[in-house]
């Protein structure tokens, strides 16, 4: 087997962080998109090229063009990234808003970023065990309650939970109390 090409290496870091900034699994993304959760894995992890179909179907599912869906990738990466470049997405069901402070590129591992969950709110991000690396929450401002592992945790201003995703992680705020916190992903 050929090893992968940059391009499809830059392709996959662009759709896992695409796929992981609007709290996608792999089985969801595979609903919205048409294409099959083994088929989305191979191309995440740069076993297998996009074909333009793929391609033009996952645009679709992020609700962007093409050229937006490929924009950047051909790049070593940007040592700034202005607050006008980040990615914003915005969940319609909870209204938790997620920018991608820090992307993960081709040549950077690791991405982070800057989130805001409304006053009495809750959002659950399904973490297959084993699709990402370990995660550093710092609560900036408000109450954050976060659930993983059937273990539920308060967090105020400058606490910090260190965890691996292994299935199912809630965050949930109080009625009185919005949380603006950032996440960090290694």
């Amino acid at each position: 087997m050929e090893p992968p090409s940059t391009t499809d290496q830059s392709i996959a870091a662009k759709l896992k962080g695409l796929r992981a900034g609007a709290g996608l699994g792999l089985a969801a993304l595979a609903v919205q998109s048409g294409i099959s959760r083994s088929a989305l894995w191979r191309i995440e992890n740069a076993r297998a090229g996009a074909t333009a179909d793929q391609l033009a179907r996952l645009a679709l599912a992020y609700g962007t063009t093409l050229s937006g869906l490929l924009h950047g990738i051909d790049r070593e990466f940007e040592a700034v990234v202005r607050r006008r470049h980040q990615e914003l997405w915005t969940d319609p069901f909870s209204g938790l808003r997620r920018r991608t402070v820090s992307p993960e590129g081709p040549k950077l591992a690791g991405r982070v970023w800057e989130c805001e969950l409304p006053a009495d709110a809750a959002f659950t991000e399904d973490m297959p065990a084993g699709t990402s690396g370990a995660r550093h929450l710092v609560v900036l401002e408000g109450r954050l309650h976060v659930t993983l592992g059937g273990r539920t945790n308060l967090l105020v201003p400058v606490d910090c939970l260190r965890y691996r995703p292994t299935g199912p992680v809630t965050f949930v705020t109080e009625s009185k109390s919005e949380a603006w916190f950032l996440l960090f992903e290694a």
